[in-house]
């Protein structure tokens, strides 16, 4: 699988999101691209810096692709596609944290649902939701916003939206659809 990572100006959490990458159960191949979208902070080394820590051994693969200026998420997520190399496409935001099984579970989501789904939307959490009234905020946002709507939506083997903070895709599928719409939201089109 192909999991792109989006990111502008994430060198508070993308050591992270790339440690949780390399701890990764899934068995079969994985290529980690890390999308720059021109980021005015140290994202970029940053990237490299873990990529060289973690090493990224056995059967997982990762590299920064730099793009100098910033065109948007959607923008760096297309340019991330036809850079992929595998047919499952992951979605990541370069401030999300994945637990050692989250690639592993979404594919047997994936796999295991009817075989014309196109998408499965990942658990999305938010982990520093203790720190302040914003975060506490979000958490209950996305508590009841989206995770208890996706449960429900789930038990009919569907969702209206595979967020893209955490979901995977089939290449054929996003191909078919034009990619991601170069908009605020580019998920909720999509």
């Amino acid at each position: 699988m192909s999991v792109l990572v989006a990111a502008y100006n994430e060198s508070a959490a993308i050591r992270d999101t790339l440690e949780s990458l390399s701890r990764q159960d899934y068995p079969g191949s994985v290529e980690v691209l890390v999308l720059n979208d021109g980021s005015s902070d140290d994202t970029v080394r940053l990237a490299r810096a873990a990529i060289k820590k973690h090493g990224f051994k056995r059967k997982i693969k990762a590299r920064v692709i730099d793009f100098e200026v910033n065109r948007g998420k959607s923008a760096a997520l297309n340019d991330g596609l036809v850079e992929a190399k595998y047919d499952l496409i992951v979605t990541l935001d370069g401030d999300s944290w994945v637990k050692y099984d989250g690639l592993r579970k979404i594919v047997e989501r994936l796999l295991s649902d009817p075989p014309d789904t196109q998408a499965v939307a990942g658990a999305v959490m938010v982990r520093n939701s203790r720190q302040n009234f914003l975060c506490r905020a979000q958490e209950w946002d996305y508590f009841h916003g989206i995770a208890s709507v996706k449960r429900m939506q789930g038990m009919y083997h569907g969702t209206l939206v595979a967020q893209g903070a955490f979901s995977i895709y089939r290449r054929e599928a996003l191909e078919q659809a034009g990619g991601w719409a170069e908009c605020v939201g580019e998920d909720i089109v999509l």
